[in-house]
């Protein structure tokens, strides 16, 4: 097999690594190519996938603004490309935990704004119209709530729960869930594999 063959193959492993690591499919990575004027087809990324179609310049370029890569990291080396991998599926995860806080402060923010409404309308109203003192002071306590504090309570309490930190419990424990966390990095877990104890059960290729 010639040099340039072999360059191909591993350029095409790297491309499915990475891609399988984003949580993308061969079509979904072929749609998020594809622009107005060039549409790419699922069979393209297939065949540079396995190595029988040269990757294009252009089409590295799209494809690393897709992956959210550097161009030289699809010529890693195989075992590079997979130790990088592991992290950006972890970091694909993390990405999506952070867009559902971004859809809960969105459904959040309108009934706390109508709450806030509401117990001005009231205290506008005739004294008879108005409800009992106890349901505005609750409605003032929901307005005051520190909802990020809460979530840092919620982390904490899910964080001492966790099967792999109870066995660590003096090793990791501290007051926040930074610190733990951090911690919990400088242990090594030897019943763990991160090709085994991937992040919320994702699957490697979404392909499969």
């Amino acid at each position: 097999m010639s040099s340039a063959a072999e360059f191909d193959q591993l350029v095409g492993s790297n491309v499915s690594t990475y891609r399988a690591a984003r949580g993308l499919s061969q079509a979904g990575l072929a749609a998020a190519m594809s622009t107005d004027g060039d549409h790419v087809h699922p069979q393209t990324i297939q065949k540079i996938e396995a190595g029988t179609r040269p990757l294009r310049y252009a089409e590295a370029l799209r494809i690393c603004n897709v992956l959210k890569i550097g161009v030289a990291q699809l010529a890693d080396g195989a075992e590079h490309a997979r130790a990088a991998g592991r992290y950006l599926q972890r970091f694909e995860a993390l990405s999506r935990m952070r867009g559902e806080l971004d859809d809960f402060a969105g459904r959040l923010v309108p009934i706390l704004v109508d709450l806030a409404h509401l117990i001005a309308f009231e205290r506008d109203d005739a004294a008879e119209h108005q409800a009992a003192e106890w349901l505005v002071e609750n409605a003032e306590s929901w307005l005051a709530t520190e909802w990020g504090s809460a979530l840092e309570g919620f982390i904490m309490d899910h964080l001492r729960e966790h099967p792999d930190l109870t066995m660590l419990r003096s090793e990791v424990d501290a007051d926040s869930y930074a610190e733990v966390l951090k911690r919990t990095s400088e242990q090594v877990v030897r019943a763990y594999h991160p090709d085994v104890d991937s992040p919320g059960r994702v699957d490697d290729d979404p392909e499969a």
